[in-house]
């Protein structure tokens, strides 16, 4: 989906005005909105487990497809910051 997305805003560059380019930026849009939520929902499962690591993986996957999504930056910096306050806890 990621390479699909690239490829679709090179050809948005030409200004190529086309029903099935509009019909494609559409489900590809939706496709990628899917995924994303796919990937937001497991990585908080397993931030819900404590697996903070994992979390984050999962978030940074969903960042890829889904750059401006800034929702994803707040996940990712709060499990971020909790595994900085657990090992701080370790070093007491």
């Amino acid at each position: 989906l990621q390479r699909a997305r690239q490829l679709l805003l090179q050809i948005e560059k030409h200004d190529v005005d086309d029903k099935k380019l509009s019909t494609l930026r559409k489900e590809l849009a939706i496709r990628i909105d899917n995924a994303v939520e796919e990937l937001i929902q497991k990585g908080n499962r397993y931030y819900s487990q404590s697996n903070y690591a994992l979390a984050i993986q999962y978030w940074e996957k969903a960042k890829l497809l889904k750059p401006e999504d800034t929702r994803i930056d707040s996940q990712i910096e709060r499990a971020k910051r909790i595994i900085i306050n657990l090992q701080e806890l370790e070093k007491e």
